[in-house]
């Protein structure tokens, strides 16, 4: 959202705003960066790496076995999943501007909308009950992606106007925060080994964040003219992305880290 709303406010100086907005960006990162130098290692960490195997045995045991069925089903849910998702929060205000639906500054606000819905969503839903039952969680799972998919299905059939753009606000801002990102981010956790975890959460993250790019430079393109394209992809990308998530699914509620790996292990 601070991207977005420094966007808008900077748009006037052109080029210039843009690289600022990159600069800040940068500065984010850097001091992100050293932040996290300052970290303590937590104890579970502590103790697997004093277990741990070469760096090269573990990076391979990331590619089979029940580590390699985790990676294909968490980078297949975020790849499909992220391109929507990243074309709704980049492309919308340019969308919008460019189809006539609306002013950039009415784009803007939209987006912002958007994200709000979901941090609601996410935070008074999705953490509430996303950890009672398995069931639940699939069911949480089963209706977010049928929001999704609505999100974008709706654009095929109904004119591209401002009330038609924020229904697809409002469903895939509901539906992101039960089949998005929160589910992704729990499961990218939970179903590797400690000393895997943050190298399958950056591989999935890297696969899907370098697809979303190359997308990027087709959506401009595809959109110039008519939504038409452009949702019908993305309505294909998100079907896609439910029905993996629904139907493949892992049973990991209320374990802990420890029992999902031995269960894991074992099987």
């Amino acid at each position: 959202m601070v991207v977005l709303v420094l966007a808008l406010v900077l748009s006037p100086i052109g080029l210039l705003g843009t690289r600022i907005v990159f600069i800040h960006l940068a500065i984010v990162a850097l001091v992100t960066w050293a932040l996290r130098r300052g970290m303590v290692e937590s104890a579970r960490w502590t103790a697997a790496a004093g277990r741990a195997r070469s760096a090269g045995e573990q990076v391979s045991a990331l590619f089979r076995g029940a580590n390699l069925r985790a990676l294909a089903w968490t980078a297949s849910i975020y790849t499909f999943w992220g391109l929507a998702a990243g074309t709704a929060g980049i492309f919308t205000p340019y969308v919008v501007e460019t189809l006539g639906a609306g002013t950039q500054a009415a784009g803007v606000a939209l987006s912002c909308a958007g994200f709000v819905i979901t941090i609601f969503s996410t935070v008074f839903v999705f953490m509430r009950y996303n950890d009672r039952s398995y069931r639940t969680r699939r069911m949480m799972w089963g209706i977010g992606a049928l929001f999704q998919v609505a999100a974008y299905a709706i654009y095929l059939v109904l004119p591209f106007t401002v009330p038609v753009v924020i229904a697809n606000i409002v469903l895939f801002g509901i539906g992101a925060s039960l089949a998005g990102e929160p589910t992704y981010k729990v499961f990218s956790q939970e179903l590797f080994p400690t000393m895997l975890r943050g190298t399958a959460q950056g591989f999935t993250f890297g696969v899907a964040r370098t697809l979303l790019g190359i997308w990027s430079f087709f959506v401009p393109v595809l959109a110039a003219v008519e939504i038409g394209p452009v949702a019908l992809l993305l309505t294909v990308f998100l079907l896609i992305s439910g029905i993996i998530g629904f139907f493949w699914m892992p049973d990991t509620v209320g374990k802990s880290l420890e029992q999902i790996e031995a269960e894991r292990a074992a099987a």
